[in-house]
């Protein structure tokens, strides 16, 4: 029985008149660096010989590695088959001493068959020396299920690797997920112009509290015995008369 399989390739056409004038540019302003836009058509092509297609993964290894950009745990994986595996969601624990270290939920992409794929999971801070359980599972995309079920082992000397090739600032931020300082800085300034705008804001209210709220002068006292008397006014007017 001939077992089907599936091949890829793909065409890529551009117009050779880009590149004259690319070249021709080049030439022209005499220097070492130029930049050029060329246009280009890619297709793909996928042939599929007849007979049964499978897909297949398996699980190479489990490491714990170090690299400048901190510590990950790397998965070391084989695609199989015959055919290309559209993707597959990763789902994994990492524990010690029955405590959970690191919790991770993934995806890959297209997995192509008779390729390795190392897929490194970014670990959250520092590890430090001794063993870690990893386990969890591979779905690939119509493929049977990889269980994983390993014991990782850091050792002193990969700690020792992490604290010189990992830079320090990455370092702090990874152990303590803390903000960039330019961040407290700029949160610092922020608190502080709003500190001032209250403070300006509370002084104004009680100026204008005050201007409004201040009592009115009482009108002017009228001694009773500067206001003339009408009877007076009679009596002097009958007098006169």
């Amino acid at each position: 029985m001939t077992s089907g399989a599936s091949h890829y390739a793909g065409i890529v056409a551009f117009d050779a008149a880009d590149v004259t004038a690319a070249a021709r540019d080049k030439k022209r302003r005499g220097t070492s660096f130029t930049i050029s836009r060329i246009t280009r058509q890619a297709l793909p092509i996928t042939v599929r010989l007849p007979g049964p297609l499978t897909r297949k993964l398996t699980l190479r290894s489990v490491k714990l590695v170090v690299t400048p950009a901190g510590a990950g745990l790397v998965l070391g994986l084989r695609p199989g088959g015959t055919v290309l595996t559209q993707g597959a969601k990763v789902k994994l624990r990492v524990s010690r001493a029955q405590r959970t270290i690191l919790r991770d939920a993934s995806a890959l992409g297209q997995l192509f068959p008779g390729s390795k794929l190392d897929f490194r999971i970014p670990w959250s801070g520092r590890p430090t020396a001794g063993e870690y359980r990893v386990r969890g599972v591979i779905r690939p995309a119509g493929a049977a299920p990889v269980w994983i079920d390993r014991i990782v082992t850091f050792t002193p000397a990969k700690v020792k690797a992490l604290k010189s090739e990992t830079p320090p600032v990455a370092a702090d931020t990874a152990a303590t997920a803390g903000l960039p300082s330019w961040v407290w800085l700029a949160l610092t300034g922020a608190g502080a112009l709003l500190l001032a705008l209250a403070l300006a804001f509370w002084r104004f209210a009680r100026r204008v509290g005050r201007s409004s709220g201040a009592p009115s002068a009482p009108p002017p006292l009228v001694r009773r015995d500067s206001v003339p008397d009408a009877r007076e006014h009679d009596r002097h007017d009958r007098t006169a008369a």
